[in-house]
């Protein structure tokens, strides 16, 4: 009964009122006294349990604060130390680079490398290209702002140039050679009289008797008719037992020794990227001394597709190993004819 009375009472209450009813009974029973106890001890563990609980729900609510806000500011240092490292990278690599390489845009690596016979690496950058955008943009608004105020009833008096400046020179011919050397190409000179008879030399030497190649409006003239006659079969669909392909060549670029093939009927992309040799044929009036010459072409804004082939293929996909002939032709001989008529 007197158990049930102090339900619900603290240990401190209880033991107070046990204590106050010692006094003034000056005696109590030992059952009575037990329920005294036992309730007293069942509220103070009960309350000690609950202090417990609330103390470690207190302590783990804080450490997982406490680990948030540090692995939160991890990420935010090593994000801020990642992005300070490619600043500094970038200004040390565009510095040493201008060292090594003062006057050209190329880093021009040691031939043994097997990377020397391309076109080498470009100078990293020194400022970002994000800046250099937002620069150059500026500097064009500022341009067209001075170009609006400017006089206008002056009139451009100066010849506009040709869509295409041709580099037919001696120096373009000798350079665009030796780029497609320095390639891994062969550039043979000769005349239209010669063509015919060089190739099945060519071909004969290598062993090849029958070649894939563009139909005959799209070569010199007569020569696959003078191929025929020497014993070559020409084929113009795609054979995976041909060893050597034969095109034309529209342009050729000298300051890469590219060649420019544009596709269309009768000029099929196969014959330059199937075969294990490319034999391509090049005027030497049609050679531009760079890239955005031979854009202007009208015959490469018509084709469906274009092709610039640069020396032989090449890749390095795997462990940055250069590999020769894996993705397309492993040869490349350019016949540069050196006749002013086609």
């Amino acid at each position: 009964m007197q158990g049930n009375k102090n339900k619900g009472l603290t240990g401190s209450q209880t033991l107070a009122i046990a204590a106050k009813e010692l006094r003034f009974s000056g005696q109590i029973g030992r059952r009575q006294f037990g329920f005294f106890l036992l309730d007293a001890l069942g509220s103070l563990f009960n309350g000690f349990l609950g202090g417990i609980h609330q103390f470690f729900a207190f302590f783990t609510g804080l450490e997982g604060n406490f680990f948030a806000l540090v692995t939160r500011l991890a990420e935010q240092f090593l994000a801020l130390g990642a992005g300070l490292f490619d600043e500094l990278f970038g200004l040390l690599a565009g510095f040493f680079s201008r060292i090594v390489a003062p006057r050209s845009e190329w880093l021009r690596l040691p031939a043994f490398t097997g990377w020397g016979y391309s076109r080498h690496f470009p100078r990293p950058a020194i400022q970002r290209f994000r800046d250099q955008f937002q620069e150059r943009s500026e500097k064009t608004k500022i341009a067209d702002a001075a170009a609006a105020v400017s006089t206008q009833a002056m009139p451009d008096l100066t010849p506009s140039p040709s869509p295409t400046e041709r580099d037919e020179s001696p120096l373009g011919v000798e350079r665009f050679a030796a780029e497609v050397e320095a390639l891994g190409g062969r550039c043979i000179r000769c005349t239209e009289a010669e063509i015919a008879r060089l190739i099945v030399d060519f071909l004969k030497e290598r062993g090849i008797d029958h070649i894939l190649a563009w139909e005959d409006a799209h070569l010199p003239k007569g020569l696959g008719e003078s191929l025929r006659s020497q014993g070559i079969r020409v084929c113009h669909q795609p054979d995976p037992d041909l060893r050597a392909g034969l095109t034309g060549a529209l342009a050729g670029i000298a300051d890469t020794g590219t060649c420019v093939l544009p596709g269309g009927a009768g000029k099929p992309h196969s014959a330059s990227l199937l075969p294990e040799i490319h034999i391509a044929i090049l005027h030497s009036q049609d050679i531009l001394p760079d890239l955005p010459q031979a854009l202007k072409l009208p015959a490469i804004r018509q084709a469906a597709a274009s092709v610039l082939i640069s020396g032989p293929s090449r890749t390095a996909d795997i462990e940055m190993t250069l590999t020769i002939g894996v993705h397309g032709p492993g040869e490349l001989i350019v016949f540069c004819l050196e006749s002013s008529n086609k």
